[in-house]
């Protein structure tokens, strides 16, 4: 029995480098061709034609389709919360610096591409009949709702906030942001990456406004720059007049100095 085992491993193909960065490069290409072809249609040959590679090489290592959407997602997932770790430790441990962190991360290119949220749609769409993507996606999504809930319970206790709940903050911060990406999908062109997170600033300052600062108003930023000005004309006038009276004096004192001259 043992030399059986024995025999089984040494016939598992060993994961070279050249071999991981093969399988990358399909993985990549699959998530490019899920964006172009969508998830029903995309065949085995989509991959190998944006891969630039033959069928036979995808086959060499993705027995099936299924095998290669599942590897897909698997490294879709690895991607982003080694990606989120990585931003999270970089904000500090400040929960309003660790959710505007995640406000940034969101809406990072190289996170939000329009492919990877592509992909990331079709997964969540075939997630309700396949069970493996259900499992896998679940996952994702709930760990990433219990660090959202887990901040904003932080700043409910930090701040003294009252009347509200960190499991409501939290569903309606990641609708928002989920609403933010089906936008990205549907007009790419249109959407504005930085409009986006003011928006969810904005929004945060509404309910955490000893942690989070919202924009100055337009109205009040006008009168502030037409009350500068009219301060700044106020103190034109009023060195105007300082001048003017200096002039006087230094006239009515050459004068005198005139007059002395003559009595002498």
């Amino acid at each position: 029995m043992q030399a059986m085992n024995e025999n089984q491993v040494s016939k598992t193909p060993r994961i070279t480098p050249i071999r991981e960065a093969r399988q990358r490069q399909l993985i990549e290409a699959t998530m490019a061709a899920i964006g172009r072809y969508g998830y029903a249609k995309l065949t085995l040959n989509h991959v190998a034609s944006l891969a630039g590679l033959s069928p036979g090489i995808v086959n060499f290592h993705f027995r099936s389709k299924e095998q290669l959407i599942a590897a897909t997602l698997e490294y879709l997932t690895e991607e982003y919360e080694a990606s989120w770790a990585q931003a999270s430790a970089s904000a500090g441990e400040a929960a309003s610096a660790q959710i505007d962190a995640m406000i940034e991360f969101e809406f990072d290119p190289r996170v939000s591409s329009i492919e990877k949220v592509a992909v990331w749609y079709a997964f969540w769409a075939e997630a309700q009949v396949n069970p493996s993507h259900r499992e896998r996606v679940s996952r994702v999504e709930a760990r990433y709702f219990e660090t959202t809930r887990d901040l904003f319970q932080r700043l409910i206790e930090e701040g003294g906030y009252q009347g509200l709940s960190a499991d409501a903050v939290g569903y309606g911060f990641n609708a928002m942001l989920d609403g933010f990406l089906n936008d990205l999908i549907i007009d790419p062109a249109s959407f504005d990456r930085e409009e986006a997170k003011r928006i969810c600033r904005l929004f945060l300052s509404g309910l955490f406004p000893r942690h989070f600062a919202g924009p100055v108003p337009a109205v009040a930023e006008e009168a502030t720059v037409e009350a500068l000005r009219a301060l700044q004309a106020e103190r034109a006038e009023a060195l105007a007049r300082l001048q003017a009276r200096e002039a006087l004096l230094l006239d009515s004192l050459a004068r005198r100095g005139v007059a002395s001259d003559k009595n002498r």
